[in-house]
């Protein structure tokens, strides 16, 4: 009779979120342990062991910037997409925007004077239509006229995302770039 060999699985596990890594210990069983063995193991252990499935190919990550612009009733404005929080396909962002102003008119007064705010949003990615919806939460500074929107658009295979602004009359597009050095 020959002896038994051992095998014993240690198992790394890395969050794609942080750089923390821990050990798992997994219990000790023969290397010709059959099937049913090795699920019953499992099972004592407390739920058998699954694979994960791999997060989305992202194009973008925590703490990227996103600059270009945005149309509305005002004209032209610039925008950042501040990317805060990336779970999964859940995103949180913060919109920044400034605008310099309309130009003066004849009476000397302006029809859109110079602003700059910034709400938060929340939204979610779809991998296979390359699709993000932010959605507007909150105001974190709000100028006087301006209301919040909604972003719907699609990411380029080179890092731009435009698509429509919704939810409020008079606004139609918006184009940002990753901005990474």
């Amino acid at each position: 009779m020959q002896p038994s060999t051992k095998l014993v699985l240690l198992v790394l596990l890395a969050t794609p979120a942080c750089a923390r890594q821990r050990v798992v210990e997994v219990s000790v069983i023969s290397a010709d342990a059959s099937a049913a063995e090795i699920a019953l193991i499992g099972l004592e252990a407390g739920a058998p062991i699954q694979a994960s499935s791999p997060a989305p190919d992202l194009p973008f990550r925590m703490g990227d910037r996103l600059t270009g612009t945005y149309t509305c009733n005002q004209g032209k404005t610039n925008l950042t997409l501040v990317i805060e929080q990336v779970d999964g396909t859940e995103v949180d962002a913060v919109f920044e925007f400034s605008f310099a102003g309309s130009p003066v008119l004849a009476n000397g007064t302006r029809e859109f004077d110079p602003a700059e705010g910034s709400f938060r949003m929340h939204g979610t990615y779809d991998a296979k239509t390359r699709a993000l919806r932010l959605q507007r939460r909150e105001w974190i500074e709000q100028p006087p006229r301006y209301s919040m929107v909604d972003l719907d658009g699609r990411f380029d295979r080179k890092g731009k995302y435009a698509g429509k602004v919704e939810g409020f009359g008079g606004c139609t597009t918006f184009e940002v770039t990753v901005d990474r050095p």
